[in-house]
């Protein structure tokens, strides 16, 4: 009877293995990246009433560390921002395409405006990939981030930080 029971309690627990195993897996890779990007390139300016949309590109540099460490440069290809011009509250949106050493990953990203310190803008939401080549090949995430903009300079600081899987 002692048998049995541990050969029932064996195939039940490795039944649990294979009909489960999200619960042993290990947790997803980490990712921050810091980016530093020059924006001061405005493509297009518009201001109506109270709101100014504003469009344009930028390059920098960015620094990755978590699971994956690499460095190397950030290009924005565009990013565009509504904003109500006497609060400073607004939305803002975009593209980040950074290549390091290990490859290529694209991010998308979303996010609300907000007044920071005097003469700088806040901006935090979300981020997700769009591509990825090298040892960023198929993967995908998401997460969030936060910018700081010297709105005299355009001048960015980032950090993004999610998990890919």
């Amino acid at each position: 009877m002692r048998k049995m029971l541990l050969t029932l309690a064996s195939l039940l627990v490795v039944s649990l293995l294979v009909f489960f195993p999200s619960v042993y897996a290990a947790d997803p890779p980490s990712l921050e990246i810091a980016v530093y990007m020059d924006c001061s390139a405005i493509a297009y300016m518009d201001i109506d009433d109270s709101e100014m949309s504003l469009k344009g590109y930028g390059l920098g540099t960015f620094m990755m560390s978590g699971d994956f460490s690499d460095s190397g440069v950030a290009a924005q290809p565009w990013w565009e921002v509504e904003t109500d011009i006497y609060t400073g509250i607004g939305e803002m949106k975009g593209k980040i395409g950074i290549k390091g050493t290990k490859g290529a990953l694209g991010i998308s990203f979303e996010g609300t405006l907000t007044p920071g310190e005097p003469g700088y803008s806040v901006c935090a939401g979300e981020w997700t990939t769009v591509y990825g080549t090298g040892s960023y090949e198929g993967l995908s995430g998401q997460g969030t981030f936060t910018t700081v903009t010297n709105l005299e300079t355009f001048e960015v600081i980032g950090t993004f930080v999610g998990l890919e899987s």
